[in-house]
């Protein structure tokens, strides 16, 4: 699809931006239908759900529509505020053209009065808000384009702030920049786990999505920080991941001092099961990837680990939270303007130099906090280079 979108969707994209000069559709007085497109990333879907709730809020009676790719179907179906789901297969390069076709036919039907394109940089997203004929079409403006073809496919573009979290850019598309309020995923749709019956249940997600493995920490160092956290404070180490990442977790459980600390979940879990864990526990210790977003919106206690991304734009959202990031001279490389492709020039030193032996402290002072019920804000970041 990458490729398609960067050749083929660009040609596409410069032809419509022609065809769109003055081309305006008449204004209804009322809004009746939304689209929101966001194709890739659990965490970013995720991150959408204030603007979901924003738009049902602000647009009382409107249904909103939600276009995505196939694997991130179960977890819309969780979200409340989204009405229907449409989706696009990646599984090959026929399915991903009959699914889009299908798709953007099924919702020309709808006459959308508004379009949200939260992509920041795709040009099939843009595409797709053109033909759709909505009234109003809202993008990221693309600072990657010479021509600024993809923007004038769009009847109003919003510039991506580096220096904001994500989702406060997702909510400025609506003309809104405070209060991230997550709405609550539907109960009936949460798998509820095994009774934990451990003093302390900690889900611990050690892997990244192919998108960026740069973004794992060192199994190594993760390995010392669930030691510690069995022996300091009981606690009971769930291990999770998909089905792909199940060898990778393996490697890793096989390192741990005493077996019986943890439980290997990894490929087990639908996203309803892994709601369900991750709001069992009381602690989630992970890298920059989805479960993280996914804890904010439940608002569990995060220890995060930052590298080829920044905090800044997609660090944890929960009220409680420990997040660690070297902010070194190359750090972030993995960022909107470059497609978000990580070309490490540094040997993944963002990542190595943070050591177990050099946080252990703030991380002790972190979990007694939550144990003791006292989320003292001063803990909530903590950045490794000040320590």
């Amino acid at each position: 699809m990458k490729f398609m979108d960067e050749y083929i969707g660009t040609a596409i994209v410069f032809l419509l931006a022609i065809l769109s000069v003055g081309r305006k559709r008449k204004r209804e007085k009322k809004t009746r239908n939304i689209l929101v497109i966001k194709f890739w990333g659990m965490g970013s879907v995720t991150l959408s759900m204030p603007l979901l709730a924003h738009l049902k809020r602000s647009l009382p009676g409107a249904k909103l529509h939600y276009l995505t790719l196939a694997g991130n179907s179960e977890l819309c179906s969780m979200i409340g505020e989204i009405d229907f789901i449409h989706t696009i297969s990646l599984t090959s390069a026929t399915s991903f053209l009959l699914s889009t076709f299908k798709a953007v036919t099924s919702l020309r039907r709808h006459n959308f009065e508004m379009v949200f394109d939260l992509e920041f940089f795709t040009n099939i997203s843009a595409i797709i808000c053109r033909v759709v004929r909505a009234r109003d079409r809202i993008g990221f403006q693309n600072s990657r384009s010479r021509t600024n073809a993809r923007s004038k496919l769009y009847t109003d573009t919003k510039p991506f702030h580096d220096n904001e979290h994500v989702a406060v850019n997702f909510l400025r598309l609506a003309d809104k920049t405070s209060d991230i309020l997550f709405p609550h995923f539907k109960v009936d749709k949460i798998n509820d786990p095994e009774p934990m019956y451990h003093h302390m249940p900690v889900a611990f997600n050690i892997n990244a999505s192919p998108l960026a493995y740069e973004r794992r920490w060192s199994p190594e160092e993760f390995g010392l920080l669930a030691d510690f956290l069995a022996a300091e404070f009981g606690a009971h180490i769930m291990l999770t991941g998909s089905q792909e990442e199940r060898e990778y977790v393996e490697k890793f459980s096989a390192t741990l001092t005493d077996p019986s600390c943890f439980t290997n979940v990894c490929g087990e879990l639908t996203v309803g099961g892994l709601i369900g864990l991750l709001q069992s526990c009381q602690l989630i210790v992970t890298n920059d990837s989805g479960p993280l977003h996914l804890a904010s919106a439940l608002n569990i206690p995060t220890i995060s680990f930052f590298g080829p991304e920044s905090p800044v734009r997609y660090g944890s959202l929960s009220s409680s939270q420990l997040t660690f990031y070297k902010r070194l001279w190359c750090s972030p490389c993995m960022t909107v303007s470059n497609l978000k492709t990580v070309n490490c020039i540094n040997n993944r030193q963002c990542m190595k130099q943070i050591h177990f032996v050099d946080i252990k402290e703030s991380i002790r002072k972190f979990v007694t906090s939550i144990l003791e019920g006292n989320q003292d804000s001063k803990f909530e970041k903590i950045l490794a280079e000040r320590l």
